[in-house]
């Protein structure tokens, strides 16, 4: 008989945490789950300890690859899942006590909807907890109806974006034909989200902490002084899922506004990379001719649920031209 929960947990260079992730799963009193652990091309021991703690329990499966980033290893888990509903868990957080059983009442409770959404609860890089809600503007209940951005700025502005704070049911999900997008390695989160809402699913938003997000961890992908070029290049690759409405495109205002999001935050990241450039060296330069190869992007940054200052921002890009606006946030720095 197929499970009630599928828990997707990309694993890379992580053995450190690893077990009480696991163990986190293993002791909820709920129990009818299976939980795939993606071993994403680690090379720290984690893809063999991955075997070690599938040997524990039947539910727990493993599935090896070479490194195709998390959103290529939530899609590879998500292939093979086979229950009724999707949850993410990363392999550095883990689930609170009794977790499971509380989202099977509040599903209980509200029946008839394609996703939940929760909160989270943020804990130190040794496992204590130090908020249990991080998400002080959520409110629960049912999301409102409406045009996307209506839709979509509800949930940005209330839940930190995430994959992780969602149950999604697994026949929606594979009838739409809904998977992360493999090419974005920065903030892959915001393009399943975003594609997601275009979709206009049944959503439920429930005052529960999903996961406990371990925030310090030593070697983590924090932010820096400097933000790495890659951040551009994925912002741009997002973007292009979006132009002209993307592939959930439907004709209407919405098409408008996800172009325009995304659009809005490969402007803002420009920004940065040029803010943060210490001096016009081979990174600057290579921001500047990613730019110019995508100018048109700020084109479609309108006026539709996006900041003022992100608008003019991005008027000024196409009326200046990328080194001309380039060389006014230096001065402006």
């Amino acid at each position: 008989m197929k499970p009630f929960f599928s828990i997707i947990i990309p694993v890379y260079n992580v053995k450190t945490y690893l077990d009480d992730c696991v163990n986190s799963v293993l002791g909820q009193e709920f129990s009818d789950w299976e939980a795939i652990l993606v071993d994403d091309g680690s090379t720290d021991g984690s893809g063999e300890f991955c075997g070690e703690l599938a040997q524990k329990d039947p539910r727990i499966r493993v599935i090896h690859q070479e490194n195709r980033g998390l959103a290529g290893a939530r899609n590879s888990g998500m292939a093979v899942a086979e229950g009724d509903w999707l949850l993410f868990l990363d392999s550095d957080d883990f689930f609170l006590p009794g977790f499971l059983t509380s989202l099977k009442a509040e599903m209980d409770a509200g029946t008839g909807y394609d996703v939940y959404v929760g909160t989270y609860s943020t804990v130190s890089h040794t496992g204590e907890l130090i908020a249990r809600n991080s998400c002080p503007q959520f409110a629960a209940g049912p999301a409102p109806e409406g045009p996307l951005s209506l839709r979509f700025t509800h949930y940005y502005n209330m839940v930190d974006v995430t994959a992780c704070k969602m149950a999604v049911n697994h026949q929606w999900q594979r009838s739409h034909d809904l998977w992360f997008v493999q090419e974005v390695r920065y903030a892959e989160d915001v393009v399943w989200s975003l594609q997601l809402f275009q979709l206009a699913p049944r959503i439920l938003y429930v005052d529960l902490p999903f996961i406990a997000y371990r925030v310090g961890r030593p070697g983590s992908l924090t932010s820096t002084a400097r933000p790495p070029l890659r951040n551009l290049e994925c912002r741009i690759i997002a973007w292009k899922q979006f132009e002209n409405g993307g592939k959930f495109a439907n004709g209407t205002k919405d098409d408008a506004f996800v172009s325009s999001f995304a659009a809005n935050k490969v402007v803002g990241e420009f920004q940065s990379q040029i803010k943060f450039s210490p001096e016009r060296d081979e990174q600057y330069s290579a921001a500047l001719r990613m730019m110019a190869e995508n100018k048109n992007i700020a084109a479609q940054v309108r006026l539709v649920t996006v900041p003022l200052k992100r608008v003019v921002a991005a008027k000024l890009l196409s009326l200046f031209g990328v080194r001309m606006f380039a060389e006014l946030i230096v001065l402006l720095r």
